[in-house]
């Protein structure tokens, strides 16, 4: 089901448009790419076909997938709104969105920005579907890749002392509670074993 719903949604008109734009984004973005964005729709579909949402539900929370970090094209930091903005834009000018649906997009983009919060960075959902794309974007917390996406923000950073990065990758896992009851049930067991690597990493090396 969730595959078919992938497939379905990357032929969507606006997901077609923005991820044929962000070709254009800078190579130096080793991890906020072109295939972290269809990573993080495919994911943030799969959670909410397993979690039995609707097609109407799907098709926002897939536009906002494929704009979340469309922001990039013009800048890396506080990016969200642009994404937000282009959204919002895109939908307004395709119609047959009402303003509810709209800005619910344009919610669950913002909702991506880091916060800082007394237990560390965090993402937090303002919206019903917004947890689904926070889920998605940070998927691979709960993957087998974990370890290599963390190579690749690290080097996208130009963050030159790894051993910092770690202790704040650190704190951020630690900090980290999914969503959505599906993202938990499929990513969480992942994540645990991640977070029991990275502290021993950060052990080690302290």
């Amino acid at each position: 089901m969730e595959d078919r719903s992938f497939e379905r949604f990357l032929t969507h008109p606006l997901v077609h448009q923005a991820l044929e734009r962000l070709r254009a984004l800078p190579r130096t973005l080793q991890y906020h790419s072109r295939d972290h964005t269809i990573d993080v729709l495919k994911e943030a579909l799969l959670f909410a076909s397993e979690d039995g949402l609707p097609d109407s539900d799907l098709e926002l929370i897939a536009i906002a997938a494929a704009f979340h970090d469309f922001g990039f094209l013009e800048r890396p930091s506080q990016n969200e709104p642009l994404g937000a903005q282009s959204a919002f834009d895109a939908m307004t000018q395709h119609g047959g969105y009402t303003a509810e649906q709209i800005e619910s997009v344009a919610a669950m983009i913002n909702d991506t920005a880091l916060r800082e919060t007394p237990d560390g960075p965090a993402q937090i959902a303002s919206t019903r579907l917004s947890g689904y794309l926070l889920d998605g974007d940070l998927a691979n917390f709960g993957r087998h890749d974990f370890s290599d996406r963390s190579r690749e923000y690290l080097r996208e950073l130009g963050q030159k002392n790894e051993l910092e990065f770690n202790q704040w990758t650190l704190k951020f896992l630690e900090g980290h509670n999914w969503h959505t009851p599906a993202a938990y049930k499929l990513r969480n067991q992942k994540k645990l074993e991640n977070l029991e690597h990275l502290r021993k990493l950060v052990s080690e090396k302290s």
